[in-house]
């Protein structure tokens, strides 16, 4: 069990939701951890009581309680793949790619016009993955 910490926030970590910046900072700390230290009045910035979604700026004080053995192990890395059929379906479905767009062909019942949130629930784990790097560039759904 360690002792009470209080770390400065930096120049880098400006307007930054403080549960990110814990993750950030304790990578092992789980987010129901870090909501529980917040409720309970743990978690503090600038000796006042805070939310996880509380935006930090620089030079604020953050007071972080004593982190148990539990809180401090490594949490176990789930290895995803996906598999040869769901990769031939999205590369199937990619009409046309450049570097600023990728125009993807919409099958019968897929969502559109900017619903990538609900493509990705609705495809699952595999579409996700494609939707996270295709978000760095321009993109659409025909």
């Amino acid at each position: 069990m360690s002792g009470v910490q209080k770390l400065t926030v930096e120049e880098g970590s400006v307007d930054q939701r403080l549960d990110r910046w814990l993750r950030h900072c304790f990578p092992q700390l789980g987010q129901a951890r870090i909501e529980q230290m917040c409720r309970k009045g743990e978690l503090r910035v600038d000796g006042k009581r805070c939310k996880a979604s509380t935006r930090i700026a620089a030079g604020q004080e953050i007071r972080i309680p004593p982190l148990t053995d539990s809180d401090l192990k490594p949490r176990a890395v789930v290895a995803r793949s996906v598999s040869p059929q769901d990769a031939r379906m999205i590369q199937n479905a990619v009409l046309y790619k450049d570097d600023h767009i990728i125009v993807l062909n919409n099958h019968r019942g897929w969502p559109r016009k900017g619903e990538a949130n609900k493509l990705a629930t609705w495809m699952g784990w595999p579409m996700r993955c494609a939707l996270a790097m295709m978000r760095s560039h321009a993109w659409c759904i025909a």
